[in-house]
């Protein structure tokens, strides 16, 4: 999530979201190579036809330059590290619930996230006000929600079939964006 994050400093949350999601196209090409879905070319097909989105996307690009490409190229990580994770976590799920799945990630990312914490984080914290204790309990909350249907999903569904469901996130992404940024939203998009 550090290129993602890190991306829409220098490219709109839309454009972000749709270059990200090239992510089902990694997941089946990964599961296929590791043998957790079979070679079908009208699953390759249909995902390789949802991905001219991205393509017209790049060419309606919003800024030239240097930091609009690398931060594209750190965009593209965020979907290469999901893929990743679908395929370690479809055999790891079936193992232990979407609920355990979703705790250890929040653990395992705290602990990561940990030394990067300012001196004055707890007193921080400890400071917020109401609408940001509330926009911090919304954010748990829906995080634990949606990757434990995310964990369930993968427990019953192949990967890629998981993977496709990213396809609405740019749909929404450029909707909010354009709703709660006011970010321009071009014929392209």
């Amino acid at each position: 999530m550090f290129g993602f994050n890190f991306s829409i400093f220098h490219v709109s949350i839309g454009t972000a979201a749709m270059f990200a999601a090239i992510e089902p196209l990694f997941t089946y090409l990964l599961a296929v190579l590791v043998g957790q879905e079979a070679w079908r070319a009208n699953r390759l097909l249909s995902i390789l036809l949802a991905l001219v989105g991205i393509v017209l996307v790049i060419f309606a690009r919003e800024t030239f330059g240097v930091t609009y490409w690398v931060s594209l190229l750190l965009v593209l990580l965020t979907p290469i590290i999901w893929a990743v994770n679908n395929i370690i976590t479809k055999d790891i799920v079936t193992r232990h619930s979407p609920i355990v799945m979703t705790a250890v990630s929040f653990v395992l990312s705290s602990l990561v996230l940990a030394p990067a914490l300012s001196p004055n984080y707890i007193p921080t914290v400890l400071h917020m006000g109401l609408s940001l204790w509330l926009a911090l309990i919304y954010c748990i909350l829906s995080t634990i929600f949606g990757f434990s249907i995310w964990y369930w999903s993968l427990r019953h569904l192949p990967p890629s079939t998981v993977a496709v469901s990213m396809y609405l996130i740019p749909v929404i992404s450029v909707g909010a964006g354009r709703f709660f940024l006011n970010e321009p939203m071009p014929l392209m998009k």
